[in-house]
């Protein structure tokens, strides 16, 4: 006999009869128990996101992964927001790092900083459900 508590979204039970969700479901949080992944920022290749993230105090800290929510995170988070030229607008943490209506700080770093560090993140999170959580690290910093 199988006892199903509560579900949120979408899944299937697999091996063993533990409840599986594909990446991304609004349930997938509620299937995992891992340890929350290290994701590193390489300081040397994006100084001024790293400091931002140091500066927001989010490195070391558990962030969940929202890929659901990350889009409207960015939209809330740059609105009204002054754009410089050559520049991006960083947020800390970044947008699919943040729950639904969590705030940001936003600073303009300049664009081939932020997109370094966004394709590191990027890169290290294709392994990581969606409601899994992270910790950034930041590596190789200025003594």
């Amino acid at each position: 006999e199988m006892t199903v508590l509560a579900t949120a979204g979408v899944g299937w039970l697999g091996e063993g009869g533990n409840f599986v969700t594909p990446i991304g479901s609004p349930t997938a949080a509620l299937t995992q128990s891992r340890t929350p992944k290290k994701i590193q920022i390489d300081a040397s290749k994006a100084p001024h996101s790293a400091k931002h993230l140091n500066d927001a105090g989010v490195v070391g800290k558990p962030l969940t992964v929202n890929r659901l929510g990350g889009h409207q995170n960015r939209m809330d988070a740059l609105r009204g927001q002054r754009k410089v030229p050559g520049h991006d607008l960083d947020e800390a943490p970044p947008a699919v790092l943040r729950e639904d209506g969590q705030p940001a700080s936003v600073r303009p770093v300049p664009s081939g900083d932020n997109r370094s560090a966004g394709a590191q993140i990027g890169n290290q999170l294709r392994d990581v459900a969606n409601g899994e959580q992270v910790i950034i690290e930041i590596i190789n910093e200025p003594k």
